[in-house]
């Protein structure tokens, strides 16, 4: 993820280091690419494939897994009982999304201000 900046609604840009001009900044919108196989996945998943492709996300983090729903611990609805674990989307690689609108580039500067 880009260095030293963030898009909206993102309000904050997190401790990402890489200085290559094309980097995703935090909180910049992607969108599952139209093309992008769901055959694989099984019918649950594709619910959720769909949705990315529609609605897309933000990019709010970034970890070891790229695209993870397994995070449900304080839910009482659970994706286990669906068949979507945390390891469910790991062969998504960020080159099948698209991004939809990146919006201008906010400089990281701590004063912790929020903007409109």
């Amino acid at each position: 993820m880009k260095a030293g900046v963030y898009v909206h609604p993102a309000g904050h840009a997190g401790g990402p280091s890489s200085e290559e001009p094309d980097a995703p900044p935090y909180g910049v919108r992607f969108r599952l690419a139209a093309s992008f196989d769901e055959t694989p996945f099984t019918e649950s998943e594709r619910v959720l494939l769909r949705a990315l492709k529609t609605y897309g996300m933000l990019l709010s983090d970034c970890g070891e897994i790229a695209l993870t729903f397994a995070d449900d611990r304080l839910s009482t609805a659970e994706w286990e009982s669906l068949g979507v674990d945390a390891r469910s989307f790991a062969d998504i690689a960020p080159e099948d999304f698209e991004v939809v609108d990146l919006g201008p580039e906010i400089e990281l500067t701590f004063d912790r201000v929020r903007n409109p």
